[in-house]
């Protein structure tokens, strides 16, 4: 794509509801999404603020910025930017110019840090950097109370967001830490009542090897006692006899 058509395309439709009905079709609107490590994110907003303003026009030329947004959100943060403005029919343009070309070079580079960050989901960014520049422009102790989306919105918006990513991972760790804790636990108890199964079933057949045992002992016991008996019975018989015979 020549320059040209490229700067063409950065102006995106006519029609800024379109452009932003467009940003929202098939969209998710359950929050931010970033397959992004936001440390990676983090390192390149600090190279950017740390290249000399002499090395920004050839580190971050314009038309390769605006063609990384188009490519991450179907359009440019201006046509964005426009088409929020149209939806909540709200007086105040929060664009610096409505033309991107114009921009300035630091913040269409921040811009297109962002559209990586967060790709398919423009129309969350136009929304968060519009209330950003409402916070920021009526906050008296602001610096820079300016009425349109400048640096500084974008790079708090990357910073929030990867501040918000960090403790969502922190809090995701706990969670798989302490759920781990809850199956080793489980698999504990199980293995030990399983031993203690084991432990019964084999005292169970102890005492009925027991109990099958015991008869064998006791036997010659008996033998002895009927032959004794049988011993008596005879000897009874025996003097019955001789005092018959008296």
């Amino acid at each position: 794509m020549n320059d040209k058509n490229l700067l063409m395309e950065s102006q995106g439709p006519t029609d800024p509801n379109a452009a932003f009905a467009a940003a929202l079709a098939g969209q998710e609107a359950d929050g931010f999404h970033c397959d992004i490590d936001p440390k990676t994110i983090l390192k390149r907003v600090e190279t950017l603020y740390d290249t000399p303003d002499h090395a920004v026009s050839q580190k971050y030329p314009a038309n390769q910025r605006i063609s990384t947004m188009i490519r991450n959100w179907g359009t440019d943060m201006a046509t964005l930017l426009a088409g929020y403005r149209a939806l909540r029919k709200s007086p105040h343009d929060m664009r610096p110019t409505p033309d991107i070309r114009t921009w300035d070079l630091r913040l269409l580079a921040m811009l297109a840090i962002l559209s990586d960050m967060l790709k398919g989901q423009g129309h969350h960014v136009a929304f968060t950097l519009d209330t950003c520049v409402l916070f920021r422009s009526s906050d008296p102790r602001s610096a820079n109370r300016a009425f349109f989306v400048v640096i500084d919105d974008v790079q708090k918006t990357i910073k929030d967001l990867s501040d918000m990513l960090g403790n969502s991972e922190a809090a995701q760790k706990r969670m798989e830490k302490a759920k781990k804790a809850k199956e080793d636990q489980r698999r504990r108890r199980a293995e030990k009542t399983k031993k203690e199964k084991a432990a019964n079933a084999a005292l169970g057949m102890g005492s009925e090897a027991a109990s099958a045992a015991a008869p064998s002992k006791m036997k010659p016991d008996v033998d002895m006692l009927t032959r004794k008996l049988e011993k008596s019975l005879v000897s009874e018989r025996m003097d019955e006899e001789m005092d018959e015979d008296e």
